[in-house]
């Protein structure tokens, strides 16, 4: 049986409160009467979509991240902005998006070589958003051009990436459910 899994470090609760439903960054004319917003439970920063994993090869992926993670340090994102996505005419959802730095860049890497071996090739399908750290704040149930609604920029405090947690989504008529499989602590500077 397969499992859809994730890599993410969860937020500080003084960021859950910022980005839980959309009174933060709507303006007063936007209208997103098909967005379904992000429970605030299910806040958390993406690190890494693996799509697809085997159940009977979890335990082993568990092992190769704490093997060849342990020496990243952990390190700040910075917010960069709120914004549809992908950022084309055809967006489908409504990110919280940070900048990249080479910390992250250089954690992506080694998520991505040691994942490689435990998804599927149809996982590749979504890899060019992939290198964006980001929150998903709603999903789009029709598409909406970038340009019809203005979003406010509310201001985010630097996120710590201390840890990342290896997560199963279950996916069901009323959205998402998370669990956590394992946790991932980086090592302090």
């Amino acid at each position: 049986m397969d499992k859809r899994i994730f890599l993410s470090t969860s937020l500080p609760k003084s960021i859950y409160k910022t980005l839980s439903g959309p009174t933060a960054f709507l303006c007063k004319n936007s209208d997103l009467t098909s967005a379904r917003w992000t429970k605030e439970e299910n806040l958390h920063l993406t690190l890494y979509f693996l799509g697809n994993v085997k159940e009977e090869l979890i335990p082993e992926l568990i092992e190769e991240l704490n093997k060849n993670l342990n020496e990243i340090k952990s390190f700040n994102l910075k917010f960069e902005k709120i914004t549809f996505a992908p950022e084309n005419n055809r967006a489908r959802m409504i990110w919280a998006q940070f900048h990249v730095n080479e910390n992250f860049k250089r954690l992506y890497a080694k998520i991505k070589q040691v994942s490689k071996k435990f998804t599927c090739a149809d996982n590749e399908k979504n890899k060019n958003l992939d290198l964006i750290p980001h929150i998903t704040l709603a999903r789009l149930k029709t598409p909406i051009k970038n340009s019809q609604t203005i979003l406010n920029q509310p201001q985010i405090p630097d996120l710590k990436v201390d840890h990342f947690n290896l997560m199963e989504s279950q996916l069901d008529k009323n959205g998402p459910t998370y669990k956590n499989l394992a946790i991932f602590k980086l090592s302090l500077r």
